[in-house]
């Protein structure tokens, strides 16, 4: 890549909890003339291993983006796509090499050191967060790839974690941007409790997820590099928050990114809405009528001050 191209190009990563609206945000922002999404790019060694569908329409394998992409990343894209490090992954649903208890078992602490150091500044961490560091070195060269091979200069990841969002900030500030999406904490806990978990469980997540989001952004992604989105607003007043989010990030909005079911996607793994027909979106706020009244006192007791924080009263 010359150092023209380099200079314009721009790496957008959507932080957010799950069931949040990141997959379609992601489609909408790769809808623009200068820009591929990529949905959640750490899933795609997984992807590639079960051969699952890519949103444009053909298996994985198939696909006319992703297996030149990790050719050129040197890995045979069917006999053995986990050799391509990403970083670590806590799936829940997939290939049982990567999903088991006992792989999230052995995970988690490597995730959680890679956290404190960003948090408390080790640097003698370093050499016990280099597999980490390394999927980081490997998602950079990856969006230049597919940067080469589109001819598009912004790439939208919505991989969501806060620790990636930031390790990848630090490795190109000036060339990445982090949008924080979120979604009413109350919506979010009533979608677990009807389906049949218990208040903690339903809670804690997206509770977990903001509170340590926050700490890590606020210490390392400076103001004017990251920006807000409510879920909510990009539903109801798609066009103006698409224009904001676009002029925030240095793109000039264009209104056929709300037709983003008319572009050709790549997305890997995310909500089975990249499959949908349609760019119809619809608000559900079903919690504001059928939050019981204790539920709702248990949420503002543990979680009321996050939520107010995120713009939610």
């Amino acid at each position: 890549m010359s150092l023209e191209n380099k200079s314009r190009h721009r790496n957008v990563f959507i932080c957010s909890a799950g069931h949040s609206g990141s997959t379609l945000l992601d489609m909408i922002l790769g809808s623009h003339s200068t820009a591929e999404s990529l949905g959640e790019l750490i899933n795609l060694p997984m992807d590639m291993a079960l051969n699952r569908g890519c949103a444009c329409g053909s298996a994985m394998r198939d696909c006319s983006l992703w297996p030149e992409v990790m050719r050129r990343m040197r890995v045979d894209p069917a006999r053995d796509p986990y050799a391509l490090v990403l970083g670590h992954t806590l799936a829940k649903m997939g290939d049982a090499r990567r999903t088991s208890r006992w792989h999230r078992i052995l995970t988690r602490p490597k995730i959680a050191m890679k956290y404190f150091q960003l948090r408390y500044d080790v640097p003698f961490l370093g050499p016990l967060t280099s597999g980490f560091d390394l999927g980081m070195r490997n998602t950079l060269a990856v969006y230049d790839h597919v940067r080469t091979l589109t001819g598009k200069n912004v790439i939208v990841d919505s991989s969501k974690h806060y620790v990636r969002a930031v390790s990848l900030y630090l490795a190109e500030p000036e060339q990445t941007r982090v949008v924080v999406l979120v979604r009413d904490g109350r919506g979010v806990f009533y979608s677990g409790l009807k389906r049949g978990f218990g208040r903690d469980f339903s809670l804690r997540a997206w509770n977990n997820h903001y509170r340590r989001a926050l700490e890590l952004l606020e210490r390392h992604v400076p103001e004017k590099h990251r920006k807000l989105v409510r879920y909510e607003d990009m539903v109801t007043g798609t066009g103006r928050a698409v224009a904001e989010l676009c002029d925030f990030l240095g793109m000039d909005f264009e209104p056929s990114m709300l037709d983003f079911r008319a572009v050709t996607h790549h997305n890997v793994n995310g909500n089975d809405m990249k499959f949908a027909s349609t760019s119809e979106l619809r608000l559900d706020e079903t919690w504001k009528s059928m939050l019981d009244p204790g539920d709702r006192e248990y949420f503002e007791v543990h979680a009321g001050a996050l939520n107010q924080r995120l713009g939610y009263t």
